[in-house]
């Protein structure tokens, strides 16, 4: 064999081939896609396009009218084989998914990333209403329910306001310095945001001014769940890992309650909509305990499916109060009854532990994130 001729196409590398026709489309670690006709040592460049982010996989439809490209950041895109116009088709997350979070409304829900990405999806087609990008790792969000904006706390221990416009996500609204090591929950009400980090810290900010109220260092692990209490606004409840769920009450400036389990290190937490309005958590020895402000000791407990050894790592109650869905390390779903206490539904679909789940307002979906970088949205129907 003899080297005949070198043609330059792009910065960092070719990354991707493909055919169509007498046509070939190279598409280069720099995002540049190149349309090239010719032979041997002779070539044209027939349409050019930059992509926002380096190209890894290029591939050409059936009748070779389309091409779709897939990002380094994610997206993916459908070009004009004719000129390379391009269009975004889709984007996902590059990373573990870390949590989820819904507003009022079902048609929308955010997301968030250990790569630090933030999204506002439309789940009608699934496209990011908007998207924010950060250097650190993005742990928890919120949607605000008066204030229209998206709060996430980063492992660089800020906690950042996006504007929840479409298109917007260029830079943060407002952010905070709320913790030492970084913040891994967040939670809101129209009077205050509460925040928990890895310095084992819950701290309470004045909504407004965004001036610091309280801080309490009941916990000895990282904080790995909040819930603002539902019948009590001013009430708030932390889970943790060494073995603890908290209530605090804002207006006496203290904590209330100190509930411990002996085996059951806390992951999540939600809150019934009956029988006292009871906390619910989850465990990684597979359990969800029932809790009441009024007791020391659980007042309920629901275990897996028999023979499962679970580790579960998030737990949500369902609007209506009758469901309760579980994740676990295992990559799966579990619904469960709470008028039978029993399971009613195990789920496979992440091919990685499941991080966070939530259930839609109107009850119809559920979305979960994964290790593997995944969020699916799962349609619930009530039999």
């Amino acid at each position: 064999k003899v080297f005949r001729a070198a043609l330059p196409v792009c910065n960092n590398g070719v990354a991707s081939l493909t055919q169509a026709g007498d046509v070939l489309y190279a598409g280069g670690g720099d995002g540049r896609i190149k349309a090239l006709h010719g032979h041997d040592a002779h070539w044209d460049v027939l349409a050019e396009n930059v992509l926002e982010s380096g190209v890894v996989a290029l591939t050409a439809s059936s009748d070779g009218a389309e091409l779709v490209a897939g990002c380094r950041n994610g997206k993916l895109f459908r070009l004009l084989s004719s000129d390379l116009t391009a269009t975004l088709q889709a984007a996902t997350h590059t990373d573990e998914v870390t949590s989820v979070a819904f507003g009022a409304s079902s048609d929308c829900v955010c997301t968030a990333s250990k790569a630090g990405e933030v999204f506002l999806l439309d789940l009608s087609d699934y496209m990011p209403i908007m998207a924010a990008a950060g250097k650190s790792s993005a742990r928890s969000v919120v949607l605000t329910m008066t204030t229209g904006e998206i709060l996430a706390g980063y492992d660089d221990g800020q906690l950042r306001a996006w504007s929840m416009q479409r298109g917007s996500g260029a830079r943060p609204l407002w952010e905070l310095q709320a913790h030492r090591g970084g913040v891994t929950v967040v939670r809101e009400t129209p009077d205050f945001i509460v925040t928990g980090g890895n310095d084992c810290a819950v701290r309470f900010w004045h909504r407004t001014t965004r001036e610091l109220l309280a801080t309490f260092t009941n916990h000895r692990k990282p904080v790995a769940d909040l819930l603002v209490d539902q019948a009590v606004p001013h009430h708030v409840h932390s889970g943790s890992e060494d073995k603890l769920v908290v209530t605090y009450d804002l207006k006496l400036n203290k904590p209330l309650v100190q509930h411990f389990t002996q085996h059951s290190n806390i992951t999540g937490l939600s809150q019934r909509k009956d029988r006292d309005k009871e906390v619910v958590s989850s465990s990684l020895d597979g359990k969800i305990l029932f809790w009441d402000v009024d007791y020391a000791d659980p007042r309920g407990c629901i275990e897996g499916p028999p023979g499962s050894m679970l580790r579960l790592r998030c737990v949500e109650v369902s609007p209506s109060g009758r469901y309760i869905v579980a994740g676990a390390e295992d990559a799966r779903l579990y619904i469960f009854d709470l008028s039978s206490c029993s399971c009613i539904q195990e789920c496979e679909g992440h091919s990685g532990g499941v991080t966070h789940v939530r259930w839609s307002p109107d009850q119809k979906q559920i979305v979960s994130a994964g290790k593997d970088g995944c969020v699916i949205i799962w349609n619930f129907f009530e039999m």
